[in-house]
């Protein structure tokens, strides 16, 4: 005795199967966001917050690019690792080129991701250049969307393309490792 499926289910059956090997040979683009948040103080001490999100499997690949084989992303001194090869990719420059120093503070792993925390110290800047490439080194197609947050009335330059947040003059970025430096230079809620 032979059995046979009726011709729709074995059509369904069929888009199932090739639906499936699409999904398998799927891959996403290496993509990270970083938040930088600019303020004052007081009159004297202005900082720039930059946290940076990462994919996971992002972060594992850029390991592996730079030579780490064997490593374990929980734990804090492979994570130190990670944080050293970041700190190459992140570039703030005061108005006239100068170099300002960022300071990378750690990171944690939240879900699929892998946040890493910086900090500048800004207080001489009129403005800023900034650019952001953590996954340059994976492809040059890497993406990076880096938002900045000036607080406003704060004498601190703002962006030059404005959404008022909360608190905040907000202005959007993509960087890819061909983009130039990103100018913030007019006077926030001017």
């Amino acid at each position: 005795m032979r059995l046979t499926m009726p011709q729709s289910i074995r059509y369904a059956a069929a888009l199932a199967l090739l639906t499936a090997s699409t999904l398998m040979w799927a891959h996403r683009q290496p993509v990270s966001w970083s938040h930088l948040v600019w303020q004052t103080a007081d009159a004297n001490t202005a900082a720039l917050e930059i946290t940076h999100r990462l994919h996971y499997h992002d972060a594992a690949d850029l390991m592996r690019q730079a030579g780490h084989t064997n490593f374990d992303l929980a734990l804090a001194s492979d994570q130190n690792k990670l944080l050293a090869l970041i700190a190459d990719h992140v570039d703030i420059l005061a108005l006239d080129a100068t170099p300002i120093k960022v300071a990378t503070l750690g990171a944690e792993i939240e879900g699929n991701h892998i946040l890493i925390y910086q900090e500048a110290e800004t207080a001489a800047a009129t403005g800023l250049q900034i650019k952001v490439v953590l996954l340059q080194d994976l492809t040059n197609a890497a993406q990076q969307y880096v938002n900045v947050d000036v607080a406003p009335n704060s004498g601190i330059p703002g962006p030059a393309r404005d959404i008022v947040t909360k608190n905040f003059v907000r202005s959007s970025y993509t960087f890819t490792i061909d983009t130039a430096h990103a100018r913030i230079t007019r006077t926030a809620g001017s």
